[in-house]
């Protein structure tokens, strides 16, 4: 039986930007939305992985990479230095959330290839 689920998850904070729908000026969260389809409960595919920010004034949503047709290389490249200016923030954010939930953030952002910020979050 083939089924499908969906989700987010939080990846960290971008450092300061100024929202183009509301104006507010502050971090955005990073988050990743996912699709994963599954065959008699065993993981086929992870479809649809989209990375965006999030504002948290008006919680609009921007796609980081839907304008630019880049490869997966740059795209990591891009996301890892969006998000390193919120560092510091996302920090305090895992420190202050469920052991589950640390790890499973974690594990994304090692997916995505960003060892280095998994190792100042576990640091």
């Amino acid at each position: 039986m083939l089924a499908i689920s969906s989700g987010s998850s939080y990846l960290g904070f971008t450092k300061q930007y100024k929202c183009s729908n509301c104006n507010n000026v502050g971090m955005m969260s990073v988050k990743q939305t996912y699709v994963k389809q599954s065959l008699f409960l065993i993981p086929i595919a992870n479809v649809n992985n989209n990375v965006y920010a999030q504002c948290s004034t008006c919680e609009v949503a921007f796609d980081l990479f839907k304008r630019q047709l880049i490869g997966e290389d740059k795209r990591k490249q891009e996301l890892l230095e969006i998000m390193d200016g919120g560092k510091e923030a996302f920090k305090i954010f895992l420190n202050e959330i469920d052991h589950k939930s640390r790890e499973d953030i974690l594990k994304r952002l090692n997916k995505l290839g960003a060892y280095d910020l998994v190792k100042y979050y576990c640091s």
